[in-house]
């Protein structure tokens, strides 16, 4: 932790400015949106300074539960307790056994909803949990259960209700479970340590929502539970969230975002229907146009891209709905599909934009190349500290195969019954990174080659033991 006491100068702030205008034209209304900007009330984002479109929405409230709040502000997700988790059930798939799962969607509580979404921030939780909580809750309903008892705690033996349609309920349930008050204590270990504890409902059930295979919210960009990412997109994520020490969510958006130029949910896509546009984009940003044909022929040079990129964006504090610029934005819907049906053109944006901030704003030059080259260096730092720290290892990485042979919602694609494309998949991202094909910690060449000289004779006792940590 640093604490400072004077204020940050510019280094050149004439340059700064100019490249604060070339970048925010560039990435004007967000990359996954037209260039035309809504500003000011309502519509702010999450500043009012800020360009993009992102959903969020601010009016006036009444503070109904007391969260000292007279302005909502409510995100993408936050409109989820006002409407609801989606049209429908929120998943109906096949597993590669066969086994069938419909998951209806949480339900949605109005101007209620409103305030719901205001009171759990306010108590410190995360929006997400009506995502994942209201789903199972939903299933277990449809399953026809509505009660457990609860074991343990002050509440052992008593019976815990569960009636998701009333929204006092769940201002209850997000009460006691930010203060660890009674069976409350156990909805705050979270969804995966909760099923493990109570079982509640089939095996299948955690599998699909969050089990111990997941880093964060592993429904949340592959295809499953709630946004459609069809072949390659939801092959992406399985790899990344193999191997991430986090939830993902800042290293999804990237690619996430050229899903909309497949034209989905339209699904599956023939490589031959792939716009020409979005081929050369993949070829210009991953070194082949493979990276955007279904399947995973080039993931783990888009997985390792993107890791990078979301180290970077962490490092600089900036937008992770707007960076890295990907693509162009445009100003009218007309003129981004004029641009994609030209015979010749370019939608490419400038990924190179962080390190043109950076440099001008702090007189040090550093290439994007130099940027990458460090973040390289923190995805092996991070790993070398998870398998000194938690045992790290491949058989940690391939805890998350279940999820993905639950069939992607669009497609109906699915990892195999074997997961051998997946093991695959995972060692040509070892070789990649130049991590060992068995454990799948860096070598010691690596981590020399990074100048980590010094982690990588912190990890030799390990080594040379032997011992198999994890599995």
């Amino acid at each position: 932790v640093v604490r400072g006491s004077g204020g940050v100068g510019v280094a050149d702030p004439q340059r700064f400015l100019a490249t604060v205008a070339e970048v925010w034209e560039l990435g004007k209304g967000g990359v996954g949106c037209i260039g035309q900007i809504d500003r000011g009330y309502p519509l702010v984002a999450c500043s009012q300074g800020c360009s993009v479109r992102c959903g969020t929405h601010m009016s006036r409230g009444e503070d109904r539960y007391g969260a000292g709040t007279r302005v909502d502000i409510g995100t993408c997700n936050d409109s989820h307790w006002r409407g609801g988790t989606g049209q429908g059930r929120a998943y109906r798939g096949r597993h590669v056994d066969g086994t069938e799962l419909n998951l209806p969607p949480a339900p949605g509580f109005g101007d209620a909803g409103t305030d719901l979404g205001n009171l759990i921030e306010t108590l410190g939780m995360t929006t997400w949990v009506l995502a994942s909580w209201g789903r199972y809750f939903a299933a277990l309903r449809e399953l026809g259960i509505r009660e457990f008892r609860v074991i343990g705690g002050p509440d052992d033996g008593q019976v815990e209700r569960i009636d998701i349609d009333s929204a006092e309920w769940w201002r209850e349930w997000m009460s006691k479970t930010a203060h660890r008050r009674g069976v409350g204590d156990d909805y705050a270990e979270g969804f995966a340590r909760f099923y493990e504890k109570y079982e509640l409902g089939p095996r299948r059930l955690a599998e699909l929502i969050e089990d111990k295979g997941s880093r964060g919210h592993g429904w949340h960009r592959e295809g499953r539970l709630m946004e459609p990412h069809p072949s390659p997109y939801w092959e992406y994520s399985a790899l990344l969230y193999a191997v991430s020490t986090r939830d993902v969510t800042p290293s999804t958006h990237g690619f996430f975002f050229l899903n909309g130029l497949y034209g989905y949910p339209s699904a599956p896509k023939d490589p031959s229907e792939i716009p020409a546009r979005l081929l050369e984009l993949a070829e210009r940003l991953y070194g082949s146009a493979e990276a955007v044909h279904p399947g995973d022929a080039w993931i783990e040079h888009v997985t390792a891209w993107h890791q990078h990129r979301a180290i970077i964006k962490d490092s600089m504090g900036v937008c992770d709905w707007v960076f890295p610029l990907t693509r162009r934005t445009f100003d009218t819907s007309e003129a981004f599909e004029a641009e994609m049906n030209a015979e010749e053109g370019s939608i490419y944006g400038d990924v190179e934009a962080e390190a043109k901030l950076f440099s001008a704003c702090t007189g040090v030059e550093m290439s994007i190349d130099e940027m990458e080259a460090q973040a390289a260096r923190i995805v092996q730092l991070e790993r070398c500290i998870e398998v000194r720290n938690n045992g790290r290892d491949r058989a940690l990485d391939e805890a998350v195969i279940p999820h993905y042979q639950w069939s992607e919602k669009t497609d109906g694609t699915h990892l195999s019954a074997d997961a051998a494309e997946f093991h695959a998949l995972l060692e040509r991202y070892y070789d990649l990174r130049g991590w060992d094909r068995e454990r799948g910690w860096p070598t010691r060449e690596t981590l020399d080659a990074l100048g980590l000289d010094d982690v990588a004779e912190a990890l030799e006792p390990l080594r040379q033991s032997g011992v198999k940590v994890a599995g």
